[in-house]
């Protein structure tokens, strides 16, 4: 497994342009992938916006080594005009039962309604805070571990549009401690991700010493 850290121009049109509509992000991170033969596996992301400096970062976490330079040359001021525009490294995750972590995560919660017409339902965001907390502590338990400590700040919606298809989603970004309990499924849980909407920015689960 990969992880990139990519620096974003500001100055980019492009950049803010998919910023506001992630899927076309994903369209151009997969530039740097696809080589029109072969599967380019799962590839996971999340912009980070800080307030207080003005660059934009890009995480990305791919199961193959990404050829960055295939993006650049496609398009030439994706990336920040800093001399360190993006690095990656390849990461092999080691953890153990009781290991306590710190996590960050940006998920689309949703639940899913019955309507009239669509057979599987339809998904809907969940708004209340207490319930996304919820929706966590399932997606944990099913994922190989637990929230010991964890803080939910509601990012509103993200509109975005897949082919002719135009999306409206959730976004909710949790933050806190966990503990690992089962060590196979908790690395399944990070190479796959959490929760719905993967391709649109959502559920790259970033994880650090606590």
């Amino acid at each position: 497994m990969f992880l990139s850290k990519l620096l974003l121009n500001p100055r980019s049109k492009q950049v803010m342009n998919e910023i506001n509509d992630p899927y076309q992000m994903h369209r151009t991170i997969m530039n740097a992938f696809y080589n029109g033969t072969e599967k380019s596996g799962r590839v996971l992301f999340r912009v980070e916006i800080s307030k207080r400096i003005p660059d934009i970062t890009l995480l990305v976490q791919s199961e193959l080594e990404p050829d960055w330079q295939k993006l650049i040359d496609k398009f030439p001021a994706y990336l920040s005009e800093k001399e360190n525009k993006y690095e990656y490294k390849k990461i092999i995750l080691s953890v153990r039962s009781g290991q306590r972590l710190r996590f960050r995560l940006r998920a689309n919660p949703t639940v899913k309604k019955i309507t009239d017409g669509k057979k599987n339902g339809r998904r809907v965001g969940i708004l209340d805070e207490q319930e996304q907390k919820e929706w966590m502590k399932r997606k944990a338990k099913a994922g190989g571990f637990k929230l010991i400590d964890c803080t939910v700040v509601d990012e509103g919606f993200v509109n975005s549009q897949k082919n002719s298809r135009k999306l409206t989603l959730l976004s909710v970004k949790f933050e806190g401690f966990i503990e690992v309990i089962e060590t196979g499924k908790f690395l399944n849980c990070i190479q796959s991700g959490i929760g719905s909407a993967k391709g649109f920015g959502f559920g790259l689960l970033s994880i650090a010493p606590a």
